[in-house]
């Protein structure tokens, strides 16, 4: 063979290595998007494509980067909305939608660590932070009631024992009694007071064996000032009221009576009365009256005797009592009082003791007042 035939041989030969190489290798890489196939339709252009053996492999997507674990726990505690978010993976296997933090606008406060070693001191004029006291207010109803007027009446009874060493002064009379009282309240401390009191249906003895009887009525009244003090601004705050009155006590003897005389006891008494409630509805009551300088006199009946040339008089009493309150305007009350007047007589008798058969001298006689009342009173 003649050596321009062989080289045209070896290159023939090197060119049909090539081909065949170039077709093996498109068979056989993966990443070819086209793949020959001689059994395969051609297109237009007579290549013929591949849709038998071999497939497309997919485009691989890139995943989206994870949210931030802390970011998350930021935005939930802000409140902050979220927003849903797809995320797929390349199995396209679908998970839950994990929400995205969608930043708003929000408030952080940030306190800054105390700096101990700080060089630059602290402003000495800086004043101390004061303690703010929250102010407790108390329902309307439950605080302290200050009427301008107090009006109030009660039935009651009385029982009248009179002690004397003269006969024509030892007497007892029980009847009952009506009673009427009221205080005007210039202020809530200070006020004005009258009350009247009166017996009703009352009899006496007017003979020494008790078999003759005479009608008898006795009255009280009272008009003076009075002042009180609370400890307290609500219900439950006890109470003082001090009182000086002027008083008149009169007995009332039936005209024709034999052995009684018509009495009347006058002048100034000092009084002072305690209230304690131990609810918001009811409270006790304590009181103490005395009246140091009396003037007595003995009026004349049928029968006209002194039991002396001239007297004095004192009186002193003490008192207990309850109130119940069922509105603020409206209150019931009990109240028993006991009361003594000593009356002290100088010189002789005007008349002979019918008694003893002799006109004593010095006189005393102790004429002691006991009375339960029940009431009601209205205030505004």
């Amino acid at each position: 063979m003649r050596p321009s035939e062989f080289s045209s041989l070896i290159g023939l030969s090197i060119i049909i290595v090539c081909a065949f190489g170039g077709a093996a290798k498109a068979q056989l890489d993966p990443s070819s998007a086209l793949l020959m196939n001689g059994n395969a339709p051609t297109d237009s252009g007579g290549a013929a494509i591949d849709s038998g053996r071999y497939t497309i492999r997919p485009k691989a997507e890139p995943s989206p980067a994870p949210v931030p674990r802390a970011l998350a726990k930021r935005a939930k505690s802000d409140g902050s909305d979220l927003a849903p978010v797809t995320v797929t993976i390349p199995n396209s296997t679908p998970i839950p939608m994990i929400p995205t933090p969608v930043l708003t606008s929000a408030s952080v406060s940030v306190t800054p660590a105390k700096n101990t070693k700080s060089s630059k001191p602290e402003s000495k004029s800086s004043a101390p932070s004061t303690p703010v006291l929250a102010s407790v207010t108390r329902p309307a109803e439950l605080l302290r009631i200050d009427h301008f007027l107090d009006l109030g009446v009660s039935l009651g009874y009385l029982y009248n024992g009179s002690d004397s060493t003269y006969s024509f002064r030892n007497y007892s009379i029980a009847a009952p009694v009506v009673a009427g009282d009221a205080n005007v309240w210039v202020t809530p401390t200070f006020g004005v007071h009258g009350s009247y009191m009166t017996s009703y249906n009352g009899s006496v003895s007017d003979s020494n064996n008790g078999s003759r009887n005479v009608a008898v009525s006795e009255t009280w009244l009272n008009l003076g000032i009075r002042g009180r003090e609370f400890f307290g601004s609500d219900l439950m705050a006890p109470s003082l009221t001090f009182g000086i009155d002027y008083i008149n006590f009169g007995m009332q003897t039936s005209s024709d009576a034999k052995t009684r005389e018509s009495l009347l006891s006058s002048g100034v008494k000092l009084s002072l009365e305690a209230e304690i409630p131990v609810s918001y509805s009811r409270s006790w009551t304590i009181g103490m009256e005395i009246s140091p300088f009396l003037s007595h006199s003995e009026g004349t009946t049928s029968i006209n005797f002194q039991s002396g040339t001239g007297n004095s008089a004192v009186e002193a009493g003490l008192s207990i009592g309850s109130r119940y309150r069922f509105s603020r305007s409206e209150t019931i009350f009990f109240k028993l009082s006991e009361s003594i007047e000593r009356d002290l007589f100088s010189g002789s008798a005007s008349l002979v003791d019918p008694v003893t058969g002799a006109a004593p001298s010095n006189v005393s006689v102790t004429n002691s007042f006991t009375i339960l009342q029940f009431g009601y009173s209205w205030g505004d």
